[in-house]
Order: structure tokens, then sequence, then C-alpha cells
């Protein structure tokens, strides 16, 4: 299976249900890079909620409903997780997603 960064997949295992934390099967865009996906059992990813919350580090995405990529939840998942490629973001996105993450961990 070939995965690549900017992708949004179905993620059928995700989370561990605790309060404030995104859990259960959801879409997920994959962060991590082209050659780390290549080798490596597990992906690097920002869950996606239906749910709007005031932040600063919230990315607004039209899947099937409107929805946000919560970059200041980052996880790492086995790519057995993924169940379905579902979208791309366009390289413009992806910079926008990528000022949020450098925004959220001051780098």
């Amino acid at each position: 299976m070939e995965i690549k960064r900017g992708e949004i997949w179905y993620c059928k295992n995700f989370g561990n249900g605790l309060q404030g934390i995104l859990s259960g099967p959801r879409p997920v865009l994959i962060i991590s890079n082209d050659v780390f996906n290549q080798f490596s059992p597990v992906v690097n990813i920002l869950g996606i909620s239906e749910q709007k919350k005031e932040s600063p580090v919230h990315f607004s995405v039209n899947l099937e409903a409107k929805s946000y990529i919560n970059c200041e939840q980052i996880y790492t998942v086995n790519k057995s997780s993924l169940v379905r490629k579902m979208s791309t973001l366009d390289d413009h996105q992806m910079l926008e997603i990528e000022n949020l993450l450098t925004f959220q961990l001051h780098l």
C-alpha cells in the first residue's frame, strides 16, 4: 500500500478515547514524509473531526461534510489501520498545515 504525505485516509483504529482527545474511526491527514512512509510500518498523522472548535490551529477541509484538521493532535498509527484513501490536499493546503504545525510546536 502506497501512502503519501498530504493524503487523507480513513483510519479504523484511532486514539484512546480520553476526554478532549480525538478517538474512534475517522479521517486522518498523513504528515510524515514520503521516504519515511515508504519504509516504515507506521505513519504520522493529524486527526480530522467534524466538530468545529475555536482553535488557531484547526484547518477546515471539505470531505463528506465540512471537517477540521486538528493540528494540535499529532499521532503515529500503524499503516494497517488505514482503510481507504479519501482525498489529497493540494500544495497550498499543505503549506497552510505546515504553518499551523510550526505555530503549534513553536518551531
